[in-house]
């Protein structure tokens, strides 16, 4: 469920990861303060410090534990292994690590070609779908903070959908091996950039992304962002509409249509062509697709079963030890 993530270092873990013996730090020049910029990278994560600090890492856990790659399911008893397993190499604690960027996503298997999709997805609320920044062939729609307010401008969160098998191949062959997956195979990812928009679901450190219950709350967030989307169902012509319903059915997919719309029209052209699209494809692309995401993140959410206690609260947890030995690897 989750890939990229970038996580603040604190404490005393600043100045003992900057002379950690695993990461050989390179100069990059001086930042935007004129304090000076040292990287050092690890397997699938880099890190970023001065002189003295390690501030922050960022990388996927995700493709770290595949090799470098990240098309393959990564289930949450994966996720935590991994977790696990890199903060004692570094002598970190889950707990201790802030996070201040998480992408929430899936891979699945479309049910139509992964192109057509991406061609029925016009627009997410009020910002429109854009194509992606290459070597990804897909969309991203952002969300940017309020522009007046330099303080927090911004984005807030982005969809980012696109093709990962052609994705995939690309990396594969950079990285000399063979892409094995599926040839159609559809990412829908969100990319949060503020985490105050995870508030309501308890995120704040990498330990909280290890609990079960984290996983059910991202997997709503994902669902109820991913409804509001607009997609055209392909291929949606019946017979005995109104006028005003062909009119919207043929304008459905031009963003341009529904940017000249006033928030109340738009609000009123959306529900027409919700009731058109479940009279006449109840089972449509949208439909399908909102199963195939769900289902796939139940099956990765493979962490221990909830239980009842005597109150009746229900509650997902798994134990992390307080304190985690560095090993000298």
């Amino acid at each position: 469920m989750f890939d990229g993530l970038k996580i603040r270092i604190n404490g005393r873990d600043q100045y003992r990861l900057r002379s950690h013996h695993l990461l050989s730090w390179v100069y990059m020049g001086p930042g935007r303060t004129g304090c000076p910029r040292y990287v050092a990278r690890w397997d699938a994560f880099t890190f970023y410090g001065d002189d003295n600090r390690c501030t922050r890492m960022v990388g996927s856990f995700h493709k770290q534990y595949h090799g470098g790659t990240n098309w393959q399911d990564f289930t949450h008893t994966q996720f935590v292994e991994v977790v696990e397993l890199v903060c004692i190499t570094f002598g970190l604690h889950p707990a201790n690590l802030i996070l201040s960027n998480v992408e929430v996503g899936v891979n699945i298997i479309p049910p139509i070609a992964t192109a057509k999709v991406l061609q029925s997805i016009v627009l997410h609320r009020k910002s429109r779908a854009r194509p992606m920044d290459t070597p990804a062939q897909g969309i991203t729609i952002c969300h940017p903070d309020t522009p007046h307010n330099k303080r927090t401008h911004g984005n807030i969160y982005r969809f980012k959908i696109y093709d990962k098998a052609l994705h995939m191949g690309s990396v594969c062959k950079a990285l000399g091996i063979e892409y094995e997956g599926p040839t159609d195979l559809l990412r829908v990812e969100i990319a949060i950039r503020k985490m105050r928009e995870l508030k309501g679901c308890g995120v704040r450190t990498l330990a909280d992304l290890m609990e079960p219950s984290t996983w059910i709350a991202l997997r709503g967030y994902l669902l109820a962002r991913f409804d509001e989307l607009l997609i055209v169902e392909p291929e949606v012509h019946p017979a005995g509409l109104r006028s005003a319903e062909v009119v919207l059915l043929g304008n459905a997919g031009d963003v341009s249509y529904w940017f000249r719309l006033d928030k109340r029209r738009r609000w009123e052209k959306r529900k027409m062509l919700s009731g058109i699209y479940m009279r006449h494809a109840p089972n449509g692309l949208t439909a399908k697709l909102v199963m195939l995401i769900t289902s796939k993140l139940e099956e990765l959410n493979d962490g221990p079963t909830a239980y009842q206690d005597e109150e009746g609260t229900v509650t997902t947890t798994i134990d992390i030890p307080r304190t985690i030995t560095p090993l000298n690897v």
